[in-house]
């Protein structure tokens, strides 16, 4: 239920603020080329507004995939949702791009980041661990191929204050590449959230499949 995108020049203005100015030489390639690790932080969709949302960020990544600039490409029609883009986009974490020859080079990429319509979000209060866990671990998967049937189960370790001291996968998806992309999203999961006695579950898992945060 993505909302109609409406793009202004003054709000674009407004968010490209600071020293961003993409590299227009650079090389374009799509972000599940590289790839980089990024989402909005943990509370963010409580502090947003009851609507659909979605911005585009363009970065320009040096040759050691390092975040050197973002700027706001498309727009939300929210200010500080678009804020909070290209606030989130400075510090993805990305791997090296290499050309034909191996060689890392910069380029430049785009992070997306959505959220859903007010109604459905979850009410924090009342989500169950398993929801806690399962919406912090969708936030951090960049993932553009196949999405029928991709189900991995991971297993987690954590201190009781939720640090993450282990995880790996118990069952694979059958698709090698997402179960990559599902044990990484968990492993940058980190803290993981508390249940209701204040406390991270020692032991527990977590079944991953791609999907909206």
């Amino acid at each position: 239920m993505t909302s109609k995108l409406h793009i202004g020049l003054a709000t674009i203005a407004a968010v490209s603020i600071g020293s961003a100015h993409a590299q227009q030489s650079a090389r374009y390639v799509p972000v599940n080329a590289i790839p980089c690790q990024y989402g909005l932080p943990p509370g963010a969709l409580e502090k947003l507004p009851p609507q659909s949302l979605r911005s585009a960020v363009r970065v320009s990544l040096n040759a050691r995939g390092k975040v050197e600039d973002a700027v706001l490409e498309q727009s939300s029609g929210n200010l500080t949702f678009d804020r909070l883009a290209v606030h989130e986009a400075r510090l993805a974490v990305c791997k090296p791009f290499l050309d034909v020859r191996g060689a890392a080079i910069p380029v430049e990429t785009n992070l997306l980041f959505a959220v859903t319509s007010a109604e459905f979000r979850p009410d924090a209060a009342s989500e169950t661990f398993s929801a806690k866990v399962e919406r912090l671990v969708r936030a951090k998967i960049v993932w553009d191929g196949q999405t029928y049937h991709l189900r991995t189960t991971i297993s987690v370790r954590c201190a009781s204050d939720g640090k993450l001291l282990a995880a790996k996968i118990v069952r694979s998806s059958g698709n090698p590449e997402w179960d990559a992309v599902a044990l990484s999203a968990v492993q940058h999961s980190d803290p993981m959230p508390p249940d209701l006695d204040g406390k991270t579950p020692k032991n527990f898992r977590v079944t991953v499949q791609p999907g909206p945060a």
